[in-house]
């Protein structure tokens, strides 16, 4: 039985499951990239797929117990997309990591990331967006641990005099989703006075 572009792609994402960001490039085995965007475009319009941004697509979650239909992605989420996308690396600012740690509640209007690409603006609506600033810091991006890397983040920016005991309360129920293997890579990365108080938890 005959097959479509557009059908073999539908049923690769179906097996994939909800809740996953699809790139064009993730297909072109299927077909020739111009069949592949094409398919896409059309599985956005008939409402399987929510185009998120250029070639970056979101098979997305429907919540039926508390009635919210379709959950859209996180910003950080389609910032990673992003960078998947372009072939660059992501890190959280010291406001974006505080915030997602829950030390500050501050929200900005413009979601802030460090990346090793291009720095740019990319607008998501609503005078919102998406900051990519460019960083030489390339141990930003040695973390194994997405928590650890907030954690190192949003800690040393506070320093050493002003972190509170309250800010390691807050931050100590997270250490337990952290694996052993990824906590003893990822503490070599943090200042000393970090290090010595992470162990210490």
């Amino acid at each position: 039985m005959y097959k479509s572009t557009k059908d073999i792609i539908s049923e690769r994402i179906s097996r994939g499951g909800r809740g996953r960001f699809w790139l064009i490039r993730d297909c072109e085995d299927v077909a020739d990239y111009e069949s592949v965007r094409k398919a896409f475009q059309r599985l956005a319009k008939e409402g399987k797929l929510i185009r998120i941004e250029k070639g970056i697509y979101w098979f997305p979650k429907i919540d039926t117990e508390l009635g919210l239909g379709v959950l859209l992605p996180g910003t950080e989420a389609v910032a990673r997309a992003i960078a998947k996308r372009d072939n660059i690396r992501v890190a959280p600012t010291a406001a974006f990591a505080q915030n997602a740690l829950g030390l500050s509640t501050q929200v900005e209007a413009n979601v802030v990331f460090y990346t090793d690409g291009p720095g740019r603006r990319i607008k998501r609506g609503n005078g919102k967006g998406i900051l990519f600033l460019h960083t030489s810091d390339m141990s930003r991006f040695a973390y194994k641990s997405r928590l650890m890397q907030l954690i190192a983040t949003a800690l040393t920016d506070y320093g050493e005099k002003n972190v509170r005991d309250s800010d390691f309360d807050t931050i100590r129920p997270f250490l337990q989703h952290i694996s052993q293997k990824d906590f003893s890579h990822d503490i070599k990365l943090m200042p000393i006075w970090l290090q010595n108080k992470l162990k210490a938890l």
